[in-house]
């Protein structure tokens, strides 16, 4: 790990030569590393959920902020293990 630049070196190959076409030597990429999937969660975009893991819920004419707690997250989505039911808005 270069720790100023916070990257790390990894080799890869592929199984199929053909896939690396294109691709030459020192070229960089973002990755994403998976630990933890889950299926048929509910879950809301990361993006809405506020510091504390709040998120502001609708309630008739009015934003009430709640307090979730969460589960597996991403950049993109986070779960929701309690505080909030599914079809409720946010």
């Amino acid at each position: 790990v270069e720790k100023q630049a916070r990257t790390v070196a990894v080799d890869v190959d592929f199984a199929d030569p053909a896939e690396a076409h294109g691709m030459l030597v020192g070229y960089s990429t973002d990755v994403e590393i998976v630990l933890a999937t889950r299926a048929e969660v509910l879950r809301v975009p990361t993006g809405a959920l506020r510091e504390g893991g709040k998120v502001l819920v609708v309630e008739g004419d009015t934003l009430v902020e709640r307090t979730l707690r969460t589960g597996v997250a991403n950049w993109e989505f986070t779960e929701v293990v309690s505080g909030l039911a599914a079809g409720e808005r946010i």
